[in-house]
């Protein structure tokens, strides 16, 4: 495409120079014709906003596309690099499980070798001294009828004592003390009021 049109160019032309017969006035009007159908033509093109937003489509069109296939490039890249992260995660994830499956399960087989051991200590201990094993029972058996025959506000008191003793163990022992010096007092004056 021309900045000047064809047909302008010629008009000049036409001016300088006359036409010297029919002929070359064919000739020249046939001249200006074409070159009047070439701007017009050019005219059209640069009219026809149609054609040139297909074009442009065409160009964003590729631009997006081509954008579109850097992405995808990136993207799967990207994933690519994460799984294998993850990967490496869930193989050091397995592997510290295992460590920390078999730890437990050493813990468990020495909690169990601890307990079969008190078990067989406890069948030996009673086999040499059957009356020590006896007294023991007899004193839990005894221990679980006072339990059961004791009162439930009794026993809350007890196990509100016990807690507070096992918190603040000279607090109780000087109760403790206190109970003992007025229970000798009290068996004193009892004595001395028999006599």
């Amino acid at each position: 495409m021309t900045d000047t049109p064809k047909h302008a160019k010629n008009a000049g032309a036409q001016q300088d120079v006359g036409a010297k017969g029919p002929d070359e006035l064919r000739r020249q009007i046939e001249e200006t014709r074409g070159s009047l159908g070439e701007t017009i033509e050019e005219l059209a093109a640069k009219a026809d906003v149609k054609a040139r937003a297909r074009e442009r489509a065409a160009a964003v069109k590729d631009h997006v596309q081509g954008t579109a296939a850097q992405v995808k490039d990136k993207v799967t890249e990207q994933a690519a690099r994460a799984k294998d992260k993850a990967t490496a995660e869930a193989g050091h994830a397995r592997s510290a499980t295992a460590e920390g499956a078999a730890r437990a399960k050493g813990k468990a087989a020495e909690g169990a070798g601890r307990a079969k051991g008190a078990v067989l200590e406890g069948k030996a201990r009673a086999e040499r001294y059957p009356a020590v094993v006896q007294a023991e029972e007899k004193v839990a058996g005894a221990a679980r009828r006072v339990q059961d025959g004791t009162p439930e506000p009794v026993r809350a008191a007890a196990s509100g004592v016990v807690r507070t003793g096992g918190r603040h163990p000279r607090t109780v022992a000087a109760a403790g003390v206190g109970v003992l010096v007025a229970c000798l007092v009290l068996r004193r004056r009892k004595r001395a009021s028999r006599r």
